[in-house]
């Protein structure tokens, strides 16, 4: 039952770009495409954004930071929409796309704005992805690199292998999710795995990158732009599609002790402060939530996120994954990221939405309360509650 009603902010458009692993076109073209496609979704113009929010950090560091290349920002935006009502504007540096989004909402909440364009861009240059060429190791790269974790992988298996450890679990246990995410893109055009199945087999016989990660437990990098748009309630029953109405959201995914190498109980504490505070401010618990989009840059971020945000005991999220979805909610009925592709946080915003509005591909009969979260909490993660009642 939701004890709480909406606060007066929905999303109420969505949009994805062409995504594809590499693409002839600039960063800066999938964006326009993926943010005219959202504002169109909900039946507005460039003229009626009067908001814009954007978590514009680089796909990978790169040497000269380009606006339209490497990443796209609020004034990148801006300038090429043509945004001539524009009176607001907000970067975030934590929480990813739904760090930006709450940011989004407190302006409409406020009267800020009135509509609110947000997006999150990914960049794959060419090349091999996260090369590390460096020949001197500064700062706290000087604790690292020398010892092989020079590589974002290697630095996030960490956490993972002392998981497994720690609960007596192993790969295994994380193979037929990985499958079934594949199994919601097969018949997805607009995904890059499109057709291409992953059978348990062969995740468990995939090359291995950083044990016990392998290719398939990392989202594959690619260019590519998700995007939506933020109204006040009010004026959100107007559009074309349901809104989805914000019951709470936070962005707070701050490590709480300071560590060079990542320790999955500093992960933890830090995650489960995120889901308490969450459910705080919506008003609801795990209970109430009909479908889930866990954020899935790395597999194990999916069972993580489903301890912190209370779905299941801490130790039990493998097995909470592997059970079958009448014992379990739906989770990431889109594909996620381990499905679509590296779009860092968006897959799991958009398909909230359009589970409440009716509209997903792989719809859950019913839905009237979703959650999506995005990031970790090593650098800053975020979460919404959405449902489908004003």
């Amino acid at each position: 039952m939701i004890r709480r009603r909406g606060r007066g902010a929905a999303i109420v458009g969505t949009g994805f770009s062409d995504v594809a692993r590499s693409s002839s076109s600039p960063l800066g073209a999938h964006v326009v495409q993926a943010c005219l496609r959202a504002i169109d979704d909900c039946g507005l113009s460039v003229h009626d954004i009067d908001g814009v929010a954007n978590y514009p950090n680089p796909s990978r560091p790169v040497g000269a930071i380009v606006d339209g290349i490497d990443v796209a920002g609020v004034n990148y935006v801006a300038g090429t929409l043509g945004l001539d009502n524009l009176g607001w504007a907000c970067s975030v540096s934590q929480g990813t796309v739904i760090g930006a989004v709450g940011e989004a909402i407190n302006a409409v909440l406020a009267g800020s704005a009135r509509h609110v364009l947000v997006w999150r861009a990914m960049f794959n240059p060419p090349g091999r992805f996260g090369r590390v060429e460096v020949t001197t190791a500064e700062a706290n790269n000087q604790f690292t690199h020398p010892y092989g974790l020079a590589h974002n992988v290697m630095l996030f298996a960490l956490p993972y292998a002392r998981y497994l450890w720690k609960f007596g679990k192993s790969r295994a246990d994380m193979a037929a999710f990985v499958s079934k995410n594949r199994d919601y893109v097969a018949d997805d055009p607009d995904s890059v795995f499109a057709g291409r199945a992953l059978s348990v087999d062969e995740y468990l016989a995939a090359r291995m990158i950083a044990t016990p990660l392998s290719l398939y437990d990392c989202d594959m990098p690619v260019t590519g732009c998700g995007a939506v748009v933020v109204a006040a309630a009010d004026r959100a029953v107007d559009l074309r599609h349901r809104p989805a109405f914000v019951a709470g959201h936070v962005s707070l995914g701050l490590p709480t002790r300071n560590s060079v190498i990542m320790q999955y109980e500093h992960l933890a504490e830090s995650g489960r402060r995120l889901g308490a505070r969450l459910w705080e401010n919506a008003g609801l618990d795990p209970s109430d939530v009909d479908q889930a989009n866990l954020y899935d840059g790395f597999s194990y971020y999916v069972p993580f996120w489903a301890e912190w945000l209370g779905f299941c005991a801490e130790g039990e999220g493998l097995d909470y994954l592997a059970s079958g979805t009448s014992e379990r909610i739906p989770i990431n009925t889109n594909g996620g990221a381990l499905g679509r592709g590296r779009l860092h946080g968006t897959p799991q915003l958009i398909e909230a939405v359009r589970q409440l509005q009716g509209r997903a591909l792989h719809q859950v009969g019913g839905a009237r309360v979703t959650v999506a979260n995005a990031g970790d909490p090593s650098h800053g993660a975020a979460a919404v509650v959405l449902t489908n009642e004003a």
